[in-house]
């Protein structure tokens, strides 16, 4: 609903961010919302047709820290995220499909 993608939008901001997006993740679990409310989230970084370039998600996930210094994500939680909607080529992620991958793990 458009009150609750509004919350999320604030309280997780419309950045390009992967930790902020993890916990938007978290949040949206609970409430099993349309994956538009995440894909919302990529929208600065999407072309024209919804995807994201696999280095630049890979860059996302491999500079995301913990506070103590520690990856964010582990070597297979970055495979993984990186396969799960990545296009023939390997060079782009669908991001509607990486929405509904995540929502549904």
């Amino acid at each position: 609903d458009r009150e609750f993608t509004e919350e999320v939008l604030v309280e997780f901001g419309a950045h390009p961010n992967i930790i902020n997006f993890s916990s938007a993740v978290a949040v949206c679990r609970e409430r099993n919302p349309d994956p538009s409310v995440l894909r919302d989230l990529f929208d600065p970084l999407t072309d024209s047709e919804g995807r994201i370039q696999t280095e630049c998600l890979d860059y996302l996930l491999r500079r995301s820290k913990e506070p103590s210094g520690q990856p964010s994500f582990s070597e297979e939680e970055i495979t993984d995220l990186l396969e799960a909607a990545v296009d023939e080529n390997g060079t782009k992620i669908n991001v509607n499909d990486l929405c509904n991958y995540l929502i549904k793990s």
